[in-house]
């Protein structure tokens, strides 16, 4: 029996040059036209007729069918085959872009990430900084005040200070008098007893005073004081005009050794005849003006006998 051998003739579209994506290749292979079709050159070969043969031949249709299903089946699974790696290589590709994009958008959430990280940092810094400064600011303040209430301490500290050297320098002054007023007390004491002051005559302020009981005329009295070798009652070396208590009672009056150029002026001391018409007048205590010619009491002065230990005292007895 002779066999007939069945040639499939196959065509696959060129691929033009440049960048195709396999996809485009499918594309273009399936829509290929169908008379560039593999099946249209195959054509069955008939049978030699032999001597065994009765004449009998198979119908054509039948066999012709019989050849073709192979031939379209391996056509179909090549196109298959193509097919599926063309998807593949789609499917690796659409896959890597798919990696690439998700590694982009991983690599740009931690770029964002990292860039809201550094903007929160950014904003706590900045509050730390609105805080620090905040704090400098009150610290500031503080220096200021305290710079102030240090300056008004030592003000007053430099305040005290001048007065407490006043007080001191007060406190030195009444230390020195009592000290004097001591030394006076001695003094007057010892010149009690020694009897520094003639009979009748009376120690005051560290003077010897006469008061007389008979009344005379200014210029009168001065004479009477003069023969006791003493002089009419004058204010030096006092600071202060001062007599005695039973000599301030009202109306008591004595002559003193002052004088009035006019009524208007203050009194001279003076001890010493003038052709004046107004003398001074203790009267009170005080000193008055009073016409030289009035008849009055009157008030002697003299030093006292001192030894000379108590000489040094006289100027202390005449202040205290």
């Amino acid at each position: 029996m002779a066999q007939s051998v069945v040639y499939a003739d196959l065509r696959f579209a060129q691929v033009p040059t440049g960048r195709s994506s396999p996809c485009q290749v499918l594309e273009t292979a399936l829509c290929e036209d169908e008379a560039d079709s593999p099946y249209e050159n195959v054509q069955p070969g008939k049978a030699p007729a032999g001597p065994g043969t009765q004449g009998a031949q198979p119908a054509p249709g039948p066999w012709y069918q019989r050849r073709s299903v192979p031939a379209g089946l391996l056509g179909a699974c090549l196109l298959l085959l193509a097919t599926l790696l063309t998807l593949g290589l789609c499917y690796w590709q659409v896959t890597r872009r798919q990696q690439e994009a998700s590694h982009a958008h991983a690599a740009e959430r931690g770029r964002l990430s990292e860039q809201v990280s550094t903007q929160l940092e950014l904003e706590q810094m900045d509050l730390e900084l609105v805080r620090a400064r905040e704090e400098l600011q009150h610290a500031w303040l503080e220096g200021n005040s305290s710079r102030r209430e240090l300056g008004h301490r030592n003000a007053e500290l430099e305040r005290v200070s001048g007065a407490l050297g006043m007080v001191e320098k007060e406190l030195q002054d009444v230390q020195g008098k009592l000290n004097a007023s001591e030394s006076t007390v001695s003094s007057l004491h010892t010149c009690m007893q020694t009897e520094c002051c003639p009979s009748g005559w009376v120690l005051f302020k560290g003077k010897c005073l006469f008061i007389s009981l008979e009344k005379k005329t200014w210029r009168e009295s001065k004479t009477a004081c003069e023969w006791k070798s003493a002089l009419l009652l004058m204010q030096e070396p006092w600071e202060s005009w001062e007599l005695p208590h039973f000599m301030t009672a009202k109306n008591a009056e004595y002559w003193v050794g002052g004088i009035y150029y006019s009524l208007r002026n203050p009194v001279v001391w003076l001890n010493k005849l003038t052709n004046l018409i107004w003398c001074g007048l203790a009267d009170s205590g005080k000193i008055w003006a009073s016409y030289c010619s009035d008849k009055y009491p009157w008030v002697c002065e003299k030093a006292p006998v001192l030894s000379r230990t108590f000489d040094t005292l006289l100027p202390s007895l005449a202040k205290g």
